[in-house]
């Protein structure tokens, strides 16, 4: 009986129509250089068997992968997981606590808002949970197919050969996981103040000795909300560095080269809204001035170029540490070197 042309159809019939011509003549190839000069049933089972599954050599023939994310993401798509969500959690028990703080009346007994903290926190939390396993199971799965598989065609066994493209990563220019783990928690609580920034940052007052009542924001929402697409922009960028380094392990001139237009960027963002003439209340600029009996407007001036300076000192920091770190270890024959997961 003929096994070698079943064989070639059940492979090829998986595959798209314009590859099915030349994947049947390369595996008919194939077979025949495995098989011996005048071949028995004997032999033919045992190179067929030698390939496998038709339907897994077929995977391999095509660009397709047929899973969500391959065993090569896998465990970093688990560790990225482990990694940020007990981050969101920790923000949205935070989050969920603040705003039952500040909107506390006095007149709800402490079973009531205990009950409330744990019925919001879980609901805020399963959401944010599911979006942040959403998104980034959509750009592993995006990586996925966007990368070259380096898997050995018909079950071919390692070999060191396969170690010559990578390279042990210098420790010095080592990305941990508390480097990645700090990117996070900064982006995650930088969106969370943010977005509450009307409840964290108001005036409050209390009268006749009843619960504290809201006076005024201290920054004008509409402002906070004209920005926000440009925030958002950032954050996502921030995110996906992020996920770049962990992908990519160490510093590098190109990592240091992004990390600096990233960081300028933020200035030049932080700069437009900073110096934005509505971005303080007037409300809350005339309560303070009001309560403290003094002009603010200097204040005010000294917040704003504060804020500037202080970003850019810390954005140059970060510049500099991200091309020093990739020199680092190109200056040398021998470096100290570190296992990489």
């Amino acid at each position: 009986m003929d096994l070698i042309k079943p064989y070639v159809y059940e492979v090829t019939r998986r595959l798209p129509e314009k590859m099915q011509d030349d994947v049947a003549l390369e595996l008919q190839s194939t077979i025949e250089d495995m098989l011996p000069e005048h071949p028995s049933e004997k032999d033919v089972r045992a190179v067929l068997t030698n390939l496998g599954d038709p339907a897994v050599l077929a995977r391999r023939y095509s660009d397709r992968p047929s899973y969500l994310i391959g065993p090569a993401l896998y465990d970093q798509y688990l560790n990225i997981l482990k990694l940020v969500l007990p981050i969101i959690m920790i923000i949205v028990v935070i989050s969920v606590v603040a705003e039952e703080i500040l909107s506390f009346s006095g007149e709800t007994s402490m079973i009531s808002i205990i009950l409330s903290i744990f019925i919001q926190t879980s609901f805020a939390a399963a959401s944010a949970g599911i979006q942040s396993v959403f998104w980034i199971t959509v750009i592993f799965a995006v990586v996925e197919r966007s990368t070259k598989s380096e898997e050995e065609p018909f079950g071919k066994a390692w070999t060191p050969d396969q170690l010559k493209n990578k390279p042990a990563i210098p420790k010095k220019r080592l990305i941990s996981n508390w480097e990645l783990a700090g990117g996070l928690i900064w982006t995650a609580v930088g969106i969370t103040v943010y977005l509450n920034a009307s409840r964290l940052f108001a005036i409050y007052e209390q009268e006749n000795g009843e619960s504290l009542n809201k006076a005024a924001t201290i920054f004008n929402e509409e402002i906070l909300t004209s920005f926000w697409p440009y925030i958002a922009i950032l954050a996502g960028s921030s995110l996906a560095i992020i996920i770049y380094k962990w992908f990519l392990k160490q510093w590098t001139i190109k990592l240091a080269f992004i990390n600096t237009l990233y960081n300028v960027l933020w200035i030049i963002l932080l700069s437009l809204m900073i110096s934005h003439p509505d971005l303080f209340n007037p409300a809350a600029v005339t309560e303070l001035e009001t309560a403290l009996q003094s002009d603010l407007s200097n204040l005010t001036q000294w917040i704003r170029l504060t804020a500037v300076i202080t970003a850019v000192v810390f954005s140059g920091i970060d510049i500099f540490e991200g091309f020093n770190k990739a020199r680092k270890g190109r200056k040398y024959k021998k470096v100290e070197v570190e296992q990489v997961d």
